[in-house]
C-alpha cells in the first residue's frame, strides 16, 4: 500500500510545553556545563540516572497525546528525547564500575541507534512518496538526525578510550557532517566537527584533526550569518575545545570529562 501524501509541504510543530519542560529538566541534570542555580549545593550533580527518569516520563508523554496516534512531529521529538536519554547513559557509564561499563554502553548505543532510526524514518526516499517538507523543516530534520549520528561517534570514542572494542568513530562523524552541513543548527555542526577533531588527535590523524578544526571554525562563521540564535553556543564549543586538542593525552582526558 502506498502512503498518502499530505497536501502541501510539512512542517514540525514545537514540542508541547509540558513535555518540553520535563525534557529540559532532565537536560539540566546531565548536560549542563555548570551547576544550575536551582540545584542545591548538597544535591548530587550531575545525576544522569535522575535525568534518564525525566526523559522516560517525557518520552511516554510523547506517545499519543489526546488519544491521537503519533505523527511526524511527535516522532522527531520522541527521537530527540531518546537521544538525550541514551547519551545520559554514556555519561553515566564513564563513572560506573569497570565491570558495568560494557553493558551500559551497549544499551546506550541501542537507544541512540533507535533514535537515529526514528529520524531516518522521516527522511523522504525515492521509492515511496513520503511527505515533502518546507525548507526550514527539512533543515531541522537534517540537524536532528545528524546530531544523533554524531552521538554514536561520541559514544564510540568513549568506548575506545575505555579500551572497549567498538566501531570506528570516523564513520559516524563523517556521516553526521553530511546532514549537519545542510541542517539549520550550526552548534550541532560545530560540536560534531570538534568531537571529530578530538578523536583525530587521539588516533594520531594530525591532518584530519586540522581539517575538522577548520570545519568547526567555518561552522561558527556560518552561525553568525545564518543561525545567530546558536552562535554563542557554537563559538563557546569551539573555544573550549582548542586547549585539549594540543596532544593525545589531553584529548583522551577530555573525551571522558566532556564526552
Amino acid at each position: 500500500m502506498i502512503r498518502q501524501v499530505e497536501a502541501g509541504p510539512r512542517t514540525f510543530r514545537p514540542m508541547g510545553t509540558g513535555r518540553r519542560h520535563i525534557h529540559e529538566h532532565g537536560l539540566k541534570w546531565t548536560a549542563a556545563k555548570s551547576r544550575p542555580a536551582d540545584i542545591g549545593p548538597n544535591e548530587q550533580w550531575p545525576d544522569h540516572e535522575r535525568a534518564r527518569r525525566f526523559f522516560e516520563v517525557a518520552s511516554k508523554l510523547q506517545e499519543a497525546p489526546n488519544g491521537h496516534h503519533p505523527d511526524h512531529s511527535l516522532t522527531i521529538h520522541t527521537a530527540r528525547i531518546a537521544r538525550d536519554a541514551g547519551f545520559a547513559l554514556v555519561r553515566q557509564a564513564i563513572t560506573a564500575e569497570k565491570g558495568a561499563r560494557l553493558a551500559m554502553l551497549k544499551q546506550a548505543w541501542q537507544e541512540l541507534a533507535d533514535s537515529a532510526q526514528m529520524t531516518e524514518s522521516l527522511m523522504p526516499v525515492e521509492a515511496e512518496p513520503l511527505p515533502v517538507y518546507t525548507p526550514e523543516a527539512r533543515a531541522f530534520l537534517d540537524s536532528e538526525h545528524g546530531a544523533t549520528i554524531s552521538c554514536l561517534g561520541r559514544t564510540a570514542v568513549v568506548a575506545k578510550v575505555l579500551d572497549i572494542q567498538t566501531k570506528e568513530p570516523d564513520i559516524f562523524f563523517d556521516e553526521a557532517q553530511i546532514y549537519l552541513a545542510t541542517g539549520s543548527n550550526r552548534y550541532y555542526e560545530t560540536s560534531n566537527a570538534k568531537q571529530a577533531a578530538r578523536w583525530s588527535v587521539i588516533s594520531g590523524q594530525t591532518d584530519r584533526a586540522q581539517s575538522w578544526l577548520e570545519t568547526a571554525r567555518d561552522s561558527v562563521k556560518r552561525a553568525l550569518e545564518e543561525n545567530p540564535v546558536n552562535y554563542q553556543a557554537a563559538q563557546a564549543s569551539l573555544y573550549e575545545a582548542e586547549p585539549y586538542l594540543a596532544n593525545p593525552v589531553a584529548a583522551r582526558a577530555a573525551a571522558l570529562a566532556r564526552p
